[in-house]
C-alpha cells in the first residue's frame, strides 16, 4: 500500500511550519520512490531552462551547449528524474554581454536546479552560464559547466530560494501528469484492442 505519512501530517488545523514541510517532502519522496521506475522521466540534460533569446523568452536545453559536467559521479546530464521547468538565476553584476543603449544585456551567472532522480535521490545542479549577445543582440545564456551534487531538501530550499511547499506541489503536478499520460495510453490501447477484436471476429466468420 502507498505510504500515508504525508496524509497523517496534513490531518490538522494549523498550517505546517518549515520543519514539517521538510517532513512532507520526505513523505512525498517515499510515496513516489516505488513508482519512479515505471514512469517516463526526462533527463536533466533536456531541461529547457537557459535563454536562447532573452528578448523573446525562448529557451534551450542544458545539453545543447555541451557543458563540462562535474560533481558527484553518480549523476550526469543523462540522469532521469523530476525537475522543475525553470531554475533560480543568480547573476554576476557587470558581466557578460553589455548591450548598447536600448538593447537587452545578458549577464553571466549560475542557475540552480533541483531534482528528484529515478533512483530517489534529491540533487542540486549548479549550472554556470555565460551571457552572450545572441541572435540580433537579443541575449543568450550558454551553459559552461554543470556541477551536480546530492542534496537534502533543506539545502535545496536554502540555495534555490524556493519553498518546501513549492517543491512539494511540483512533485504533485508530476504525479498528475503521469496519471493523465497513462489514461491517454489506456484509451489508445483500448481502441487498438477493439480493432483487433473486430478483425479477429471477422476472420472467425470467414472460417465459419
Amino acid at each position: 500500500m502507498p505510504s500515508t505519512n504525508g496524509l497523517e501530517l496534513l490531518v490538522r488545523k494549523t498550517n505546517p511550519d518549515y520543519g514539517e514541510w521538510l517532513e512532507l517532502l520526505e513523505a512525498r519522496r517515499v510515496l513516489l520512490k516505488p513508482h519512479l521506475d515505471s514512469v517516463t522521466l526526462p533527463s536533466l540534460g533536456v531541461v529547457e531552462c537557459l535563454a536562447s533569446s532573452i528578448a523573446e523568452y525562448h529557451f534551450h536545453s542544458i545539453r545543447s551547449d555541451s557543458p563540462i559536467v562535474k560533481g558527484d559521479g553518480r549523476f550526469s546530464l543523462e540522469t532521469q528524474g523530476i525537475f522543475p521547468a525553470a531554475g533560480q538565476h543568480i547573476y554576476t553584476p557587470n558581466s557578460g554581454y553589455h548591450a548598447p543603449p536600448g538593447g537587452i544585456p545578458s549577464p553571466d551567472g549560475v542557475m540552480l536546479l533541483w531534482g528528484l532522480t529515478r533512483s530517489g535521490h534529491w540533487i542540486l545542479a549548479e549550472i554556470e552560464f555565460q551571457g552572450l549577445a545572441g541572435h540580433k543582440g537579443r541575449g543568450r545564456e550558454k551553459a559552461l559547466s554543470v556541477d551536480i551534487q546530492e542534496a537534502t531538501p533543506a539545502r535545496i530550499v536554502e540555495r534555490t530560494k524556493s519553498t518546501a511547499q513549492a517543491i512539494w506541489e511540483e512533485l504533485g503536478r508530476a504525479i498528475k501528469r503521469w496519471l493523465k499520460n497513462r489514461q491517454w495510453l489506456y484509451f489508445q490501447m483500448e481502441e487498438v484492442a477493439r480493432q483487433v477484436e473486430m478483425e479477429e471476429r471477422a476472420l472467425s466468420l470467414i472460417k465459419e
